[in-house]
């Protein structure tokens, strides 16, 4: 049986993900259209929608369908980070009784404090994110506290 691979090319900061597909019959065009396979193809298994990731963006989130094989790739968040960081972990695969694998990874926060640790007088780490607070005096000029203690 036939498979294909939807790819996505992803710039940013953000972790990438891969997850393919197997999944049951869809009308040859649309899915000719989609992966490139001859029209009239049969037998072929189909797939829906990848499931969905707390924090996390699929990188082909457009496509509703998907051909046994077929690999979706998932990006954590801005302020989240893949808690194993294996890339073999992050993704998910159309299966042949049209189901997706089991994605074996979340998207977990960024302790922002831990990496800021000297440039705010109190740091707060919040999910995705974080709050820089200076002392009485100083003043917040990006993320780093500046005057006078």
């Amino acid at each position: 049986m036939p498979s294909s691979s939807v790819g996505v090319l992803m710039v940013g900061l953000a972790a990438v993900v891969f997850l393919s597909c197997q999944c049951d019959a869809m009308p040859t065009g649309l899915m000719s259209n989609m992966t490139g396979n001859d029209a009239g193809s049969t037998n072929d298994v189909f797939c829906s929608s990848p499931p969905s990731l707390l924090h996390a963006i699929a990188s082909n989130s457009t496509v509703t369908m998907f051909e046994e094989g077929d690999m979706v790739r998932y990006t954590c968040s801005s302020g989240y980070q893949w808690m194993n960081m294996s890339a073999d972990s992050n993704s998910v695969t159309c299966q042949s009784d049209g189901n997706w694998t089991v994605l074996r990874n979340i998207c977990i926060d960024v302790d922002e404090c831990a990496v800021l640790n000297e440039t705010c007088d109190m740091c707060e780490n919040t999910n995705g994110s974080y709050e820089c607070v200076c002392m009485a005096g100083r003043g917040l000029i990006g993320s780093r506290c500046h005057g006078e203690l």
